[in-house]
């Protein structure tokens, strides 16, 4: 009898592999940390009688990037165009009352524009036309019956300014809530 011995079982697992494919991570451009901008009207001692009020915007506009209606019943605007002086450029406006009394309104780009003051004379305070930042300027001397008032605000596209003979500022802040940018 011929005995046969058993072979050992010799079990081969096949390692399980998981392919894993590589892949670079998507590229990224990184973009600069810039501070935000400070926007607003500033104002700075110009020598120990004058003060300068500038505006910083965060985004600048041209004349001819803006446009302007004004919706005050009973009143027209004429768009008087626009007239460049030697420092600056101004497109000027003519509000006309039903009672034929007339106002210039003067739009500045926020680059252009400044307003100088003496200080001794002149008190200027902050207001808001249409929810936006503005300086209602006058004279520190009473000159009766009325003033001369200094207004002017951020109108979303740059600086309106106007001038007036008043009792009290509120036909210039009555005039400047319906000049609006289109």
């Amino acid at each position: 009898m011929t005995e046969t011995a058993a072979l050992p079982v010799i079990s081969a697992e096949m390692p399980q592999t998981t392919t894993v494919m590589e892949t670079a991570p998507p590229e990224t451009t990184a973009e600069p940390v810039t501070e935000p901008i400070e926007t607003g009207f500033t104002e700075e001692m110009q020598d120990k009688e004058m003060h300068r009020i500038t505006f910083v915007a965060a985004q600048q506009y041209s004349h001819d990037e803006v446009n302007y209606t004004f919706t005050l019943d009973g009143w027209t605007m004429e768009d008087q165009g626009l007239v460049s002086g030697e420092q600056s450029a101004a497109h000027n406006f003519l509000v006309t009352s039903p009672e034929q009394k007339t106002y210039q309104l003067s739009h500045f780009t926020y680059a252009e524009f400044y307003f100088n003051y003496r200080i001794a004379s002149h008190l200027c305070e902050d207001v808001t036309i249409n929810g936006r930042s503005g300086k209602l300027c006058r004279s520190k001397a009473d000159i009766a019956p009325a003033q001369i008032f200094v207004l002017f605000w951020d109108d979303g596209g740059g600086i309106t300014l106007m001038t007036g003979y008043e009792e009290s500022p509120d036909p210039l802040i009555g005039i400047a809530e319906h000049f609006i940018l289109n």
